[in-house]
C-alpha cells in the first residue's frame, strides 16, 4: 500500500479481501510484514482487495495464482492550513514545509500520516512542530521571529521627549514601554505571556508557540485597557492636560487587576503564586509591563500631590 507521495501509508487502514467464488461471503484479513500486507494460503480464484480509511475506499481485483503481488495507491489527502505569527502574535508571512521520512513536502495537501511542520523566515527555521494529519486542519503557529511593532510607540514618545524634558514625558515613555513587555507571565514547562499590544496570550515552547484562546469578554477588556493607556500617553505629552492622564491610567490599572484576579483564579488558582501546572513546577504573576504602568501611575499621583501641597502653601 502506497499513498499519493509514494510512501507507505502512514495510518491504520481497514484492509480486507473477498471473492465472489466463495459459497458464503467472507472477508479475509492480511498479516502485516513491515510495510507490506500478506494474504496467505489463498486458493485459486478471483479476489477483490478492499482498503478503507474514514470516507475513502480503494478496490482492486486480483487473480490467484496469476497475480501474487499488487500495489495499491490510497488516494486519501487532507488540506492543512497554517497561519504563522511572530513571537508577539502579529501575523507574518513565512514558508511552511512538511517533512516525513526525510522527504520535504511544500504543498498543503497531504496524505494522512505523521509529519514535522517546519516554518522558515528566509533560510532560517523559526518554528517546528510535530503534527499528525488525519483530517482537514488549520494551525496557528507562533514562531521565534522577533518584531519591531511594539517599539514604534516608545520610539515616537522618545523623539517627542527629546524636545520637552519633563517628568510627565518620562512617565509617558515608561508607560509606552509597558506595551513592549508582558503584563502577566507564567513560567513552567513553557512560558506563557499576556500582552496588551496586541491583546493576546502567547504560549512559547522551545521551538514554537501557540496563541492561547481567550474569552471574548477578556479580549474586549484588554482592548479597552490598551485604549485607556494610549489616551494616558497622549495626555501626558500635552502640558495642558497632563494632570488628567491619571484618570485613564488608574482605571486601566484597576481594570487589569480585577481581570487578572478573575482570570488567574480560573486558570491557575490565583493571580500570582507558584505550584504544579501539568505536572511541572511553575511560577506566575504580573509582568514587567504591569509594573511599568504601576510605577508611572505612582509617579504621576506623587507629582499631583506635590503640586497640590505647593499651591496650598502659597495660598
Amino acid at each position: 500500500m502506497k499513498d499519493t507521495l509514494g510512501m507507505a501509508v502512514g495510518v491504520n487502514l481497514t484492509l480486507l479481501m473477498t471473492s465472489d467464488d466463495m459459497c458464503e461471503e467472507e472477508f479475509i484479513t492480511p498479516v502485516k510484514k513491515g510495510d507490506e500486507f500478506c494474504f496467505c494460503d489463498l486458493p485459486e480464484g478471483d479476489y477483490l482487495i478492499i482498503a478503507r480509511y474514514k470516507g475513502f475506499e480503494v478496490r482492486r481485483g486480483v487473480s490467484i495464482p496469476a497475480e501474487t503481488s499488487a500495489e495499491l495507491v490510497f488516494p486519501a489527502e487532507y488540506t492543512v492550513k497554517v497561519h504563522t505569527f511572530d513571537r508577539r502574535g502579529f501575523p507574518t508571512r513565512s514558508r511552511v514545509v512538511f517533512v516525513r521520512n526525510g522527504v520535504v513536502c511544500d504543498t498543503d495537501t497531504l496524505p494522512p500520516a505523521s509529519y514535522e511542520m517546519r516554518v522558515y523566515d528566509g533560510k532560517k527555521m523559526v518554528a517546528r512542530r510535530a503534527i499528525k494529519v488525519s483530517s482537514d486542519a488549520a494551525y496557528d503557529v507562533v514562531t521565534t521571529k522577533s518584531t519591531m511593532y511594539p517599539y514604534v510607540v516608545p520610539a515616537l514618545v522618545a523623539i517627542l521627549l527629546f524636545f520637552r524634558r519633563k517628568i510627565e514625558g518620562l512617565c509617558a515613555l515608561m508607560l509606552s514601554l509597558s506595551l513592549v513587555f508582558s503584563w502577566w507571565r507564567l513560567r513552567g514547562g513553557t512560558v506563557t505571556d499576556l500582552y496588551l499590544f496586541p491583546p493576546k496570550m502567547i504560549e512559547m515552547g522551545a521551538s514554537s508557540g501557540t496563541i492561547v484562546s481567550l474569552p471574548s469578554v477578556m479580549h474586549m477588556a484588554l482592548m479597552l485597557i490598551l485604549a485607556l493607556l494610549c489616551a494616558a500617553i497622549v495626555l501626558l505629552l500635552l502640558d495642558r492636560y497632563a494632570a488628567y492622564a491619571v484618570v485613564p491610567l488608574s482605571v486601566s490599572v484597576v481594570m487589569f487587576v480585577i481581570l487578572l484576579v478573575s482570570f488567574g483564579g480560573v486558570a491557575v488558582g490565583s493571580a500570582w503564586g507558584s505550584g504544579t501546572v501539568e505536572d511541572v513546577h511553575a511560577t506566575w504573576g504580573p509582568g514587567l509591563g504591569f509594573y511599568a504602568a504601576l510605577v508611572s501611575l505612582m509617579v504621576i499621583m506623587s507629582r499631583m500631590v506635590i503640586k497640590f501641597r505647593v499651591k496650598t502653601r502659597e495660598t
